[in-house]
């Protein structure tokens, strides 16, 4: 039974590694896009369905921050503590990348939904320990489930260039993490 676990220790230490570049990649079209995003966003008004699009994954990405900020402190499995560290910097980087989309300022704080909330509470309410590494697995995969959901409405419908393209790229990580989260949930049930 060991060897299963150290071979699934092993591919979730992949995934997570590979999870890191990508991060690193989307850090990397922030900074050299960011400034061209501002001020394209201040000057064209963005289309309704992309405004819903990046406002919608902008409220269901706040929860998965948050949860994922409480996860940081709580979390005692590795796994748990590395996922969250790099969910949270990539949610970050994604509301960078949202707002200067949608031309407001960086520090402006988005509505969160009353799932991520509700979400949020749960974890606090849960004593550290397995239980709470568990839960928090479970919060964050229902919020990945409803942000991969967001990419794909936006993807049936969207016809501007560069949020589709925002969309895909973020539906990639999305089922990634997916994929990881699964790999954790396993880890812990086992």
């Amino acid at each position: 039974m060991q060897p299963k676990r150290s071979a699934c220790a092993g591919r979730q230490q992949r995934e997570l590694t590979m999870n890191r570049r990508q991060t690193l990649g989307l850090l990397a079209l922030v900074s050299m896009s960011g400034p061209a995003l501002s001020q394209t966003a201040s000057r064209v008004p963005v289309p309704e369905a992309e405004r819903n699009h990046a406002l919608r994954t902008l409220q269901a990405g706040s929860a998965s921050l948050e949860t994922s900020r409480v996860a940081i402190s709580k979390g005692t499995a590795a796994g748990i503590k590395r996922f969250a560290q790099a969910e949270s910097a990539e949610q970050q980087t994604l509301a960078q990348v949202l707002k200067a989309r949608l031309g407001v300022d960086d520090n402006d704080k988005v509505a969160m939904p009353a799932e991520g909330k509700a979400g949020i509470d749960r974890l606090h309410d849960i004593k550290t320990g397995p239980d709470f590494d568990k839960a928090y697995v479970a919060v964050q995969i229902e919020g990945h489930r409803d942000l991969l959901q967001i990419q794909e409405d936006y993807l049936a419908i969207g016809k501007d260039a560069m949020s589709s393209a925002i969309a895909r790229l973020a539906r990639g990580h999305i089922r990634e993490h997916l994929t990881v989260l699964e790999i954790l949930q396993n880890d812990l049930a086992g």
